[in-house]
């Protein structure tokens, strides 16, 4: 049997979850899968950004009517010079539908890619490799906090799609979404995205143990009030507690802030996203069940009618 890649200090036992052998080969899995990420991605990008370009370029401009006739100012459309002004008008809404759609899911690549390159390494590295940070402290207070900003961008971005096909499949007459917009929306993904894991950097923080480094949470770097427990004195790091006495009706409640504050943002970025794309999608495939396809009604109206008649010939 192989022997462990090295000896874990604080595993007592010495049972280390990876021999050398299962090390070298989730290594080499896991690099795979990044590398097929970022390279997908970066595809996906690159595709995006020129059909964003395209449609946003050659397609943009008004309609001008004049008797009924639309008008299209551009160059580019010299195929589409006197075309009726419904026609111009669905051509146009869904070059900007497929302008808005390339942003979303350039925005939605660019997320993946920023998962793949911080998520995926760091916990190969901390996880699998060595079991302890070898990263230093400044990279123990951004990893984690990128790769919070990168999952609530994912999980919005998919919010965002789904809330637009929604609106698309239940208000279909309404004036599509502008692409001012949709950067707009996009930019306020973002700005929550930065601003809820905000206190990863402030908190986290490396300590020593027997010439080993690990990256925990230490709450008391943001309030005073919160003391850290069994800091100096841990077997496993689920022992390190952050907790908060509070008092109310003469009790003592004891909170752990770290654990109130990871339930959180599994609130945020898991099940209440999770929720919204369920509702959502739910809603669009019962509305597609429930359309009829143009010309069923006139199918069943044209049977109806023909049974009537054979009735009455019969009978006559």
């Amino acid at each position: 049997m192989d022997e462990p890649i090295h000896n874990h200090v604080i595993d007592e036992s010495n049972n280390l979850p990876f021999t050398k052998s299962e090390v070298t080969f989730l290594v080499i899995l896991f690099a795979a899968v990044i590398i097929l990420a970022v390279v997908g991605n970066t595809i996906v990008c690159i595709l995006l950004r020129f059909r964003y370009c395209t449609s946003g370029g050659n397609y943009a401009g008004s309609i001008t009517v004049a008797n009924n006739i639309s008008v299209l100012p551009n160059e580019k459309r010299t195929n589409f010079t006197t075309k009726h002004k419904w026609k111009a008008d669905n051509y146009l809404r869904g070059m900007r539908t497929s302008s808005i759609t390339s942003l979303f899911l350039f925005n939605l690549s660019l997320a993946d890619i920023l998962m793949a390159v911080l998520c995926i390494p760091m916990n190969v590295i901390t996880e699998i490799v060595y079991l302890w940070w070898p990263l230093g402290e400044p990279l123990c207070k951004i990893v984690p906090y990128a790769q919070g900003v990168s999952v609530f961008v994912s999980a919005l971005t998919h919010v965002l799609i789904s809330w637009d096909r929604f609106v698309l499949v239940f208000f279909p007459l309404q004036p599509r979404m502008t692409q001012r917009k949709a950067i707009y929306l996009l930019l306020s993904v973002w700005i929550l995205a930065l601003i809820i894991p905000l206190p990863v950097p402030i908190v986290n923080r490396t300590i020593k143990r027997d010439n080993e480094t690990f990256c925990i949470e230490d709450w008391s770097l943001l309030l005073s009030s919160i003391k850290t427990i069994n800091m100096d004195n841990f077997t496993n790091l689920e022992q390190i507690k952050n907790e908060i006495t509070i008092q109310y009706n003469d009790k003592s409640i004891i909170l752990q802030i770290d654990v109130i504050y990871t339930i959180l943002l599994m609130i945020l970025q898991y099940f209440l996203p999770l929720g919204m794309i369920c509702g959502t999608y739910t809603a669009i495939g019962i509305k597609v069940i429930r359309l009829q396809t143009p010309g069923e009604r006139d199918s069943a109206r044209d049977q109806k009618l023909t049974r009537a008649k054979r009735k009455v010939s019969i009978n006559t």
